[in-house]
């Protein structure tokens, strides 16, 4: 039985050709169901006419259904590796490197899915650039398919990401001292070795003013403030704020809690500080570019906003050891010696020891250098070369993979002259110096 919707029709004149009557809704349906089709042509119109055409057992010009199915893709999508970062030489990175993988489909079908391998490990879905700041040499590879199937991967990539260091000065205190309200309003604390930070309730409040000259700077590329000590109380994380202070008018031996000079009002930076004795840093980057473009004298107050309750307390610059620091970075040319390395430690002969203590080499050292550490360093270690005079340049710090890491380190943008350096090596829980022999 025929349907009774009529499903196309078409005009027909006395021209002897193929006529087209579209049935494509009702061809999908029947394909879906017993993939078998039939129809009913007739003249609804009753015009009593004859209209003759071939059919299938005609020598020619038979009945035909035309079929029109959607292409198979069969091109494979297209996929790279592009690798962000500052480079030295091919493939060697400075520091950090962000890797992104780009794909996209070319014949149609769509893009099923994006991954990446990262050191030979199984492939992982990738939805983000990738970001390698640990030094070591690595090896990455993509792929991407599409919904029909097609794969394109590429090629494994080699690469490494070396610590280069930054040129730096280490600034200590012209003045410091901490101050405190209630009854000790008028007292000075201007000659304790100790300073103290603590918010609580009047006549417990204690904050801490330190002053940096910057007269020794050329120019700033960042700031940290670092001191050293902890929560003194318990095992709390105390957050502390540092906040800048414009008025540099004060003295070590003459600042008390009443003629303390006001601070902004908004905090440069935050820090949590714990029962752990070691140094914490706050970024002050932003307020010290703004005071050496000024006067280059930089006053910091460091106080417990929050009213915590802990004494926090840090060595200041009388103590013997461990005195606070504005590690000062900045930008310096590149040295442009060609002067061969003099290898008296190869990279085979450390790595045959197990060693106790970390170990430097090539040394002497023209313009880079591998630290190997022994396998209970872990974590972030902070970098130091000391001259004989005393002068520090901060490396930085480095984050170190368990199990005895090495990491390559780039100094030839800090314009060392020849002699005898001390390296210090100084993680959170431990630290180590070892000599080194400049050329």
């Amino acid at each position: 039985m025929a349907s009774t919707s009529v499903l196309s029709s078409t005009v027909v004149n006395n021209v002897k050709k193929y006529y087209d009557l579209d049935v494509t809704s009702f061809i999908q349906t029947q394909l879906s169901g017993d993939k078998t089709a039939s129809f009913l042509i007739k003249d609804p119109a009753n015009k009593n006419l004859n209209l003759a055409f071939n059919s299938k057992e005609s020598s020619q010009n038979s009945p035909k259904l035309i079929i029109t199915t959607i292409g198979t893709d069969i091109t494979p999508p297209v996929v790279s590796l592009q690798f962000n970062g500052n480079s030295n030489s091919t493939n060697v990175f400075n520091n950090q490197v962000q890797i992104v993988v780009n794909s996209s489909d070319q014949g149609g079908a769509g893009l099923a899915v994006t991954e990446y391998s990262l050191n030979q490990a199984p492939f992982k879905t990738y939805s983000s650039p990738i970001l390698i700041n640990t030094p070591g040499d690595f090896t990455i590879k993509a792929q991407a398919k599409d919904s029909s199937g097609n794969m394109a991967v590429t090629n494994q990539i080699a690469f490494s990401v070396v610590y280069v260091a930054e040129p730096s000065d280490t600034l200590s205190p012209i003045a410091d001292a901490f101050v405190r309200n209630g009854n000790y309003t008028a007292i000075n604390y201007g000659s304790d070795t100790t300073l103290v930070v603590k918010g609580a309730n009047v006549g417990y409040t204690r904050n801490t003013y330190l002053k940096f000259s910057l007269t020794s700077l050329s120019n700033v590329s960042s700031a940290k403030l670092r001191f050293y000590g902890g929560n003194m109380d318990n095992a709390n994380t105390i957050n502390l704020s540092t906040y800048g202070v414009d008025n540099d008018t004060w003295t070590e031996k003459g600042i008390t809690f009443s003629n303390a000079p006001a601070s902004s009002a908004s905090a440069l930076s935050t820090a949590g500080v714990n029962n752990q004795a070691k140094y914490y840093e706050f970024d002050v980057t932003n307020y010290v570019k703004m005071q050496f473009a000024g006067d280059k004298t930089v006053t910091l107050l460091i106080k417990d906003s929050l009213n915590q309750n802990s004494n926090v307390v840090f060595n200041s610059k009388e103590n013997v050891k461990n005195i606070p620091q504005l590690i000062i970075t900045y930008s310096a040319k590149r040295s442009t010696s060609n002067e061969a390395l003099q290898i008296t430690r190869s990279a085979e002969e450390v790595s045959e020891k197990k060693i106790k203590r970390p170990v430097v080499y090539p040394n002497p050292v023209s313009k880079r250098f591998t630290i190997k550490f022994p396998e209970n360093y872990k974590g972030k270690v902070m970098l130091e070369i000391v001259d004989q005079t005393g002068k520090t340049y901060n490396l930085g710090k480095a984050m170190l993979q368990s199990g005895g890491a090495s990491i390559s380190v780039d100094i030839s943008n800090l314009l060392l002259s020849p002699g005898v350096y001390f390296l210090r090596m100084i993680s959170e829980t431990s630290s180590d110096q070892s000599k080194m022999i400049i050329q």
